[in-house]
């Protein structure tokens, strides 16, 4: 969550240059905030989800079916085995986890629940939120992620206007604020 609330620094920027008369908008420090803030997000559920399982590894509990079938390099493995110090061997296992897990991203709420199956977590969303809820906060993140892949892919162009779309600072901390408290609760989980 740190992550997601330094990136508050661009706001305060924005906010001082917006009260200047300058010769241009400062909006494109809401569209950096913008993509940092689901950036943050995304690396809060890599990290989570490798601490979980590097915490499976070394306390030796029981883990769920997903987490047992998860695939790692036999030669990590083996190398792992042939290693006597716990302490590398976490290091081996979280670097095999870091390099298996960077080729995927976890922002919108379908890739979300696929990261934390990993670990064992069923139902996700219905878990955090509610059965009633559950479908109204999936979308809510599916157009967060929305938005931050028009801004970081197609430059935040309406193609039929051929002119920015509109960002506000109130856009801005509100997806902010709801991926803190997303964060929160999974951390509760």
């Amino acid at each position: 969550m740190n992550n997601i609330l330094s990136s508050s620094v661009l706001e305060r920027i924005f906010e001082y240059l917006y009260s200047k008369t300058l010769p241009f908008e400062p909006d494109e420090l809401l569209r950096a905030e913008y993509v940092m803030i689901v950036s943050a997000f995304d690396c809060y559920i890599h990290d989570y989800v490798r601490e979980k399982m590097i915490d499976v590894f070394k306390e030796h509990s029981v883990m769920s079916s997903s987490t047992r079938g998860y695939k790692i390099s036999l030669g990590t493995m083996v190398d792992i085995m042939n290693e006597s110090n716990p302490v590398t061997q976490v290091q081996l296992l979280e670097k095999e986890i870091k390099n298996i897990e960077s080729k995927n991203t976890y922002q919108s709420s379908r890739n979300v629940e696929k990261a934390l199956t990993l670990i064992g977590f069923r139902k996700i969303w219905s878990t955090i939120y509610g059965a009633e809820d559950a479908m109204a906060n999936k979308d809510q993140l599916d157009l967060i992620v929305r938005r931050r892949n028009q801004i970081a892919h197609e430059a935040d162009m309406d193609f039929v206007t051929n002119k920015k779309n509109t960002i506000t600072l109130e856009d801005t901390v509100y997806a902010k604020k709801f991926l803190c408290d997303l964060v929160l609760k999974i951390d509760n989980l």
